[in-house]
């Protein structure tokens, strides 16, 4: 976010030295991706947000700093047909040691499974739940296995490039013995739960304005989805019976009150449910057609709870809040960094005054008050203060310096306090300079090395008499 004084304002708003504090808050984009991480084969993507923020100057040496933050996802979230049970059969066929490339060889006997999942849409940390009937009436040791793959799409915003990556999760492996079978819970007890590092998914802004019937010029680098594979095989390269159900990874687990009761007959893949419907997973091979059945905008969901939103973010002593992407002006957007909620705000309340002195000055002029050795006690506080003591306003220097009653030690305690506080002003070199009437040129040159805005060195110059003045004059 940038920001800027009004222009009624820019005549006579004047900041005299100080520390000023503007509280705001600024909202990020409800439909706007999380953090994200991607540790797949193939090239890296990301989403990485933070904050910048930047004092105009008007000059090349604008001061700014930017800070790192942790997005929480807060979509997509499930509609109702994907809380419903699922399920896949499978009649029992031969299984062949080896079956590749269209060859069947060495008859092992017949693999068969009837798998059911309890919904298509989990919140990452949740256990999916898998029922149903595999039985391995083969002479040879199966594997039962179940994986959620992350498929990523990245795309180059400057050309039609488009790279498909994927990572993977093995949620739960087990070994069926010869002639064995397993039926009711196919996890044996254990816990197939989503990872946590499992994002959830993202279909885009772009693809989500284009449903609404909005064109955007850019395209979003990232966009990720997530289908969960099934596989019950023997060995390396003999038959398997694999199925694939499309999944959506949501940013909440929905209601309790909003999952369909115990005993709920399942939906057949495939089979047009009673009214009509298919279980919005086919093809199974197109995990992307998920975000028909999700909710991937903001509003109101009747199957999970609200995150982050449904409350007014509040604008401290700014004008009207611009989204400068939606209203089509200032996007810079390279490939890999777009900003999605790029903010102007206007100053349009009165500027308040600084604060004098701060409770850390207070502090350190306590302490040294109760000591005899002033340097060594303003050393200690600042080293174990280092915070408060960058932060020291003009006033709060001039309280220092004025606990240094001795001339000779005024030097010592000016470059102690201009150290520690790792910059300072000329108004801030000007109060120490106020507070030592028989020092002010050693003073001076005590703190100079720290001085950032040495063009104002006139609010120094104006305290020292003509011979510390021309002598001073090096210094800046």
């Amino acid at each position: 976010p940038h920001s800027s004084l009004s222009e009624s304002h820019l005549q006579r708003a004047y900041l005299e030295p100080g520390q000023y504090q503007y509280p705001f808050s600024l909202p990020v984009r409800a439909d706007a991706p999380g953090s994200f991480e991607s540790n797949g084969r193939g090239p890296e993507a990301w989403v990485r947000w933070d904050i910048y923020a930047n004092v105009d100057l008007a000059f090349w040496m604008d001061p700014s700093t930017r800070m790192p933050i942790n997005v929480l996802h807060t979509l997509p979230l499930p509609k109702p047909e994907l809380l419903v049970p699922v399920k896949e059969e499978m009649p029992e066929e031969a299984a062949f040691g080896c079956s590749c490339f269209c060859i069947k060889l060495f008859n092992k006997g017949t693999l068969g499974m009837d798998l059911t999942v309890g919904r298509l849409a989990y919140a990452p940390g949740e256990a999916v739940s898998f029922t149903g009937h595999i039985i391995n009436n083969t002479s040879e040791k199966a594997t039962f296995r179940i994986t959620l793959s992350r498929r990523q799409r990245l795309r180059d915003t400057t050309g039609p490039k488009q790279n498909t990556t994927s990572q993977s999760w093995s949620l739960h492996v087990a070994t069926v013995a010869p002639g064995a079978s397993i039926e009711g819970d196919l996890l044996n007890g254990a816990e197939a739960r989503v990872p946590s590092d499992a994002h959830p998914s993202f279909f885009g802004i772009d693809s989500q304005e284009a449903l609404q019937g909005n064109k955007r010029n850019k395209k979003d680098p990232v966009t990720w989805t997530y289908d969960l594979e099934v596989r019950f095989h023997i060995g390396k390269m003999g038959s398997e019976l694999k199925s694939n159900f499309s999944f959506l990874v949501t940013a909440a687990p929905p209601y309790a009150e909003a999952l369909p009761p115990a005993g709920t007959s399942p939906v057949v893949m495939g089979v047009p449910s009673a009214a009509g419907s298919v279980v919005p997973t086919l093809p199974p091979a197109d995990p992307w057609a998920m975000q028909g059945a999700a909710v991937t905008t903001p509003g109101p969901c009747a199957t999970a709870p609200t995150i982050g939103r449904g409350f007014g973010v509040p604008v401290v002593a700014y004008g009207t809040v611009v989204n400068v992407q939606d209203a089509g002006g200032e996007d810079k957007a390279t490939v890999c960094v777009e900003p999605l909620q790029p903010v102007m705000g206007v100053w349009n309340a009165p500027i308040p005054a600084a604060a004098p002195t701060t409770a850390g000055a207070i502090e350190l002029a306590a302490t040294m008050d109760a000591g005899l050795d002033k340097i060594e006690a303003l050393d200690t506080w600042c080293f174990h203060n280092r915070g408060a003591a960058a932060s020291f306003t003009p006033d709060d220097v001039a309280l220092v310096m004025s606990k240094v009653v001795f001339s000779m030690e005024q030097t010592g305690a000016a470059k102690t306090l201009a150290s520690h506080m790792g910059q300072c002003t000329c108004a801030h070199v000007a109060a120490a300079v106020g507070a030592c009437s028989f020092s002010k040129f050693d003073v001076t040159a005590a703190m100079a090395p720290w001085i950032t805005d040495k063009r104002n060195k006139e609010t120094v110059l104006s305290q020292l008499g003509a011979f510390d003045r021309t002598r001073a004059e090096m210094f800046f």
